[in-house]
């Protein structure tokens, strides 16, 4: 595939990811203009953004769900607890917003960074 075209196919989509998924087909048909292959790369990238969007949803409510309800000081014993698909391997911050931690995901086998909020912090709408 060309630079040309995957520029096209990335301009379209990200101009019709923006839209209300009621307003897509009218868009898409208007600028793809009866390039099938066009609507069919950008229909493809966009219902994989979608169902990418539901994985984390699942995923982040799953790990929230695991989260001790301690005082921030104490979540310090994180440290080489499991929690969905993370291991929890050090404290690496520390500040207003709470805690971060250094943890390793076991199924994609890379490390990542995970941020505690504290639990009165959770209950305030401006956070």
């Amino acid at each position: 595939m060309s630079d040309d075209r995957w520029q096209r196919i990335e301009e379209v989509f990200h101009h019709v990811a923006d839209l209300a998924p009621s307003e897509r087909a009218g868009f898409l048909e208007k600028a793809c203009a009866g390039d099938l292959d066009l609507r069919r790369q950008v229909e493809s990238l966009l219902a994989n953004d979608d169902s990418n969007d539901k994985l984390i949803e699942e995923v982040v409510s799953q790990v929230v769900g695991q989260l001790p309800e301690e005082a921030p000081a104490q979540q310090e014993a994180m440290v080489g607890r499991r929690i969905g698909p993370y291991l929890v391997n050090e404290l690496i911050g520390e500040g207003g917003m709470g805690l971060v931690f250094k943890a390793r995901d076991m199924q994609l086998n890379r490390s990542v960074a995970i941020k505690v909020l504290p639990t009165d912090r959770l209950a305030d709408p401006e956070r």
